[in-house]
């Protein structure tokens, strides 16, 4: 009688250990991999802690709101197709380009985006590429990598 149990135990745990993670699994794993708290996220993406608990949670019946997805995006460091695609979103809804790339592409010169469109061309029928485009401007400073740069200027005068 012990075995059958054991075997009908073993095929449960087999059975639940192939299904796919849940969207408040997902979340929490992420919150947690970041090391921040409910609180601290809640705050960070501008959502109420009581439903980022629902959504750990998985109470949330139905479709996630959006809004909620791509308001965990950004404190969670997660792409937001992968948020889209935790949610249960199927592929042909979930956005690929997120508005900030959209934005930050906008801003680049001609011949930059003539060269991400070769590149994107060249990955889209061969499946590689290499960079031919000019060297753009680096990322932006940090406020404290701006103050240890003017306090070596100030001290080397």
């Amino acid at each position: 009688m012990r075995n059958l149990k054991t075997k009908k135990q073993e095929v449960q745990n087999n059975a639940s250990s192939q299904q796919p993670e849940s969207f408040g699994s997902f979340l929490r794993n992420a919150r947690t991999a970041r090391g921040l708290t409910m609180a601290t996220l809640a705050k960070s993406a501008g959502i109420a802690l009581g439903q980022l608990h629902k959504l750990e949670t998985d109470q949330v019946k139905g479709n996630i709101n959006v809004g909620h997805i791509a308001a965990l995006a950004g404190p969670l460091e997660v792409p937001l197709y992968q948020l889209y695609q935790a949610a249960g979103y199927p592929p042909e809804q979930i956005p690929l380009l997120e508005p900030e790339l959209v934005t930050r592409l906008m801003e680049l010169p001609p011949e930059a985006l003539r060269s991400i469109t070769n590149l994107l061309d060249g990955l889209m029928t061969t499946g590689s590429a290499t960079w031919d485009g000019p060297r753009l401007a680096p990322l932006p400073v940090t406020v404290e990598e701006a103050e240890g740069e003017n306090e070596q200027e100030g001290g080397a005068s």
